[in-house]
């Protein structure tokens, strides 16, 4: 394992920075040529994953030699089978978390498969990462199986048989409040591997070379303070007025208010308002941008009792 950067220091979430692309810092890869500090096997006995050196037809070498981790070492996948292993990235990224990995796979195509799920609080809730709810401003996929990619389990995942090594990455691009409300130190990644009843004799999925790295917006990208805005009154008991910057009020405006777990609870867009009316709202601790072509020109925060 390369040990690159150990600590970063989380970017301040209450900044927007323009939509030119940084500067791809790595922080840690796995090879799996030794032990990973991120990577933790399920001990199930019926798990099919293994980390050692592949002896299989499909599966001939690692990516790296000579080991890598796979749905067993030397056999071909099993059927009626649920496995998994968690790959819990510690919070030393900066505003743009990327987790990038090596993989092939041989299944039965549309039945078979691998999908990668997410968690926030430590296994209670998971979910599908093509849906990740908590990534509110992008989630950029690359060579990512999409929503038409079925497995037999209410699911998307891998499935069929990839081109030879396929190189895909997952790019989180988490914004206020998000990060201040939902990031905790640790986000664990679950790896599945899942299979029907029919034997198909197929290899399955084999990852290696999983890399932890951030976009460092610092170095090519220019930052742009983001003016805090101010609702009236504050705390709100039946209703509060957010005034719109004159500057603003004839562009196209996009409006957008979190509750204090992160869920958008109001998203609108409007043109020549000069200001909005809130009233809908439960009592709690609410934030809210103001964005214009996506970028944030306006935040805030405001209580309601």
């Amino acid at each position: 394992m390369k040990k690159i950067f150990t600590v970063l220091v989380l970017c301040c979430m209450l900044t927007t920075l323009s939509a030119q692309w940084g500067t791809i810092v790595d922080v840690d890869t796995c090879e799996l040529e030794s032990s990973c500090e991120y990577l933790f096997l399920n001990n199930d006995s019926l798990s099919l994953w293994q980390l050692g050196t592949p002896t299989k037809s499909f599966f001939g070498a690692a990516y790296s030699p000579p080991n890598a981790i796979m749905t067993d070492t030397v056999n071909t996948y099993t059927p009626n089978n649920q496995s998994y292993f968690d790959f819990k990235i510690p919070n030393t990224y900066g505003f743009d978390m990327i987790v990038t990995f090596k993989h092939k796979y041989q299944t039965d195509s549309l039945i078979d498969g691998g999908y990668i799920a997410i968690t926030y609080d430590k296994g209670s809730t998971w979910y599908n990462v093509i849906n990740d709810p908590y990534a509110i401003e992008a989630l950029e996929l690359q060579n990512f199986y999409t929503q038409t990619d079925s497995l037999h389990i209410d699911s998307v995942g891998f499935s069929g048989t990839s081109d030879g090594w396929q190189e895909s990455s997952i790019k989180w691009i988490w914004t206020y409040p998000v990060a201040k409300t939902i990031i905790p130190d640790t986000v664990w990644l679950r790896f599945h591997f899942v299979s029907d009843s029919l034997d198909t004799q197929k290899d399955g999925w084999m990852i290696d070379d999983i890399k932890i790295s951030y976009e460092d917006l610092g170095g090519n990208t220019s930052k742009i303070e983001v003016p805090e805005l101010t609702v009236q009154p504050n705390p709100i008991h039946s209703s509060g007025i957010l005034t719109i910057p004159s500057e603003l009020v004839n562009q196209t405006l996009e409006f957008r208010v979190y509750n204090s777990v992160g869920q958008v609870v109001q998203h609108e867009f409007f043109v020549n308002k000069n200001n909005l009316e809130i009233t809908t709202f439960e009592k709690g601790l609410y934030y809210f941008q103001l964005l214009s072509e996506r970028q944030v020109v306006g935040k805030g925060k405001f209580l309601k009792l």
